[in-house]
């Protein structure tokens, strides 16, 4: 729907001096051209982005709610193994006392951990978007208002500025599978595993059975 109106305002065109014809827009006034700049820059970008931001948002906050439920029940069983032990002697009590705080630490401290990842994860997909995404949509609408923009009269450097903008824009095709890989632990110790076991095995001589014929 967005791309209708770019679509329909393009015509093909001869251009003096060069052979064959060429696709070009051809929009009925600057004003209708600027205009459905700023539409793009909307539709492309700033609802996407807005979108992103209140979902991860909402996301944020339900997990945020879990991690508190389950830290809550954490204290709240660790109160009542307190109080079961109650009727045991001093010295089992101090043991035991101090390995169920060890292991209720150990599971709060995971609790927290895994929120930590999940937070980190939800606010660098919004940030990486919006500085991914903000470069060729700044290019995009100064070349709408102003084409000479990039031009310093000597050496035209708008095409170079394009193609550095559409290439920041691509990357976050790339960085968003790595950074959900490397923020896993699971998936980034099994990484790290892989690559330590590879040199030893490449090591290792290879042997070939021996065959006696009798």
């Amino acid at each position: 729907m967005v791309c209708m109106p770019y679509g329909w305002y393009m015509d093909v065109v001869q251009i003096g001096g060069l052979c064959g014809e060429f696709c070009t827009e051809n929009w009925p006034s600057p004003v209708v051209r600027k205009c459905y700049a700023l539409m793009v820059l909307v539709m492309q970008f700033i609802l996407p982005f807005a979108t992103m931001a209140v979902c991860y948002y909402t996301i944020f906050a339900r997990l945020r709610e879990r991690t508190e439920s389950k830290l809550k029940r954490l204290t709240e069983r660790s109160q009542l193994l307190e109080c079961s032990a109650g009727n045991t002697s001093p010295s089992e009590k101090k043991e035991d006392g101090a390995q169920k705080v060890t292991f209720e630490e150990q599971q709060r401290l995971s609790v927290l951990a895994s929120q930590r990842r999940t937070t980190t994860i939800l606010l660098s997909m919004v940030l990486l978007f919006g500085l991914m995404w903000l470069p060729h949509n700044l290019y995009s609408l100064i070349i709408e208002y102003n084409e000479a923009f990039f031009n310093n009269g000597e050496r035209d450097n708008t095409y170079i500025v394009s193609m550095i903008a559409h290439l920041i824009s691509m990357t976050t095709n790339v960085a968003n599978p790595i950074l959900y890989a490397w923020l896993n632990p699971s998936f980034k110790e099994m990484l790290l595993t892989s690559i330590r076991r590879r040199p030893r095995a490449q090591g290792k001589p290879t042997t070939k059975p021996t065959v006696v014929s009798v």
